[in-house]
């Protein structure tokens, strides 16, 4: 079974927060095929947002004027 992540995502931002969408692909990502990994979305409204459900995945968020947020 295929299961477009980053197209799932991108479908779920039409109705969530980018927060929201991205736990809600993750989770269904698993759910469906057993799947590990992790993405980070940007929604509309410029809400950056990562989800994971691996150990690690480095990751950065950068905005002008404000701190870099970043981890691993």
């Amino acid at each position: 079974m295929r299961f477009g992540l980053a197209r799932h995502a991108c479908d779920l931002l039409r109705s969530e927060p980018a927060d929201v969408a991205a736990n809600r692909a993750i989770e269904q990502f698993e759910r469906r095929v057993g799947g590990r990994g992790g993405l980070i979305l940007i929604d509309t409204e410029g809400r950056a947002a990562f989800a994971r459900n691996t150990d690690s995945m480095s990751w950065a968020i950068a905005r002008l004027g404000e701190t870099t947020r970043f981890g691993f």
